[in-house]
């Protein structure tokens, strides 16, 4: 799940939408827009979405 730093709404990655469509640098950038509220934010990386899930898991088995 992302969290979208304005305005709190979670999503999937599913529900990604590119930022720029008319864009040059379309699916070359690494902005992603909010379903919610449109806010572009930086797609995560792989690094800090695997420790994300590492401590959904540990939260979940406490």
């Amino acid at each position: 799940m992302i969290k979208c730093p304005l305005c709190g709404y979670e999503y999937n990655e599913d529900q990604i939408q590119s930022v720029c469509q008319g864009c040059p640098l379309h699916g070359k950038c690494s902005l992603v827009k909010c379903p919610n509220c449109g806010y572009e934010v930086p797609r995560q990386s792989r690094l800090l979405k695997a420790l994300r899930m590492l401590r959904r898991k540990r939260d979940e088995s406490e």
